[in-house]
């Protein structure tokens, strides 16, 4: 009994310090999203968002890419 009593113990602080931890999260998250998209926007002006620049290579042909 005294194993168990301990080990509810210990689930117990580990969940209050889990929530203690957690407080707040997500919205330090969506701030950190904010910002990034707000210096993306800076760096980049009006380019579209998603566009990668064309691989030299497309055909699909291996040889033309060797490490």
């Amino acid at each position: 009994m005294k194993v168990f009593t301990q080990f509810l113990f210990v689930v117990l602080l580990s969940a209050s310090s889990l929530l203690a931890s957690a407080e707040d999260g997500s919205q330090r998250s969506l701030d950190a999203l904010k910002q990034f998209r707000e210096n993306q926007q800076r760096i980049h002006g009006d380019r579209a968002t998603g566009q990668q620049p064309s691989s030299p290579v497309q055909s699909g042909d291996n040889d033309a890419v060797r490490d």
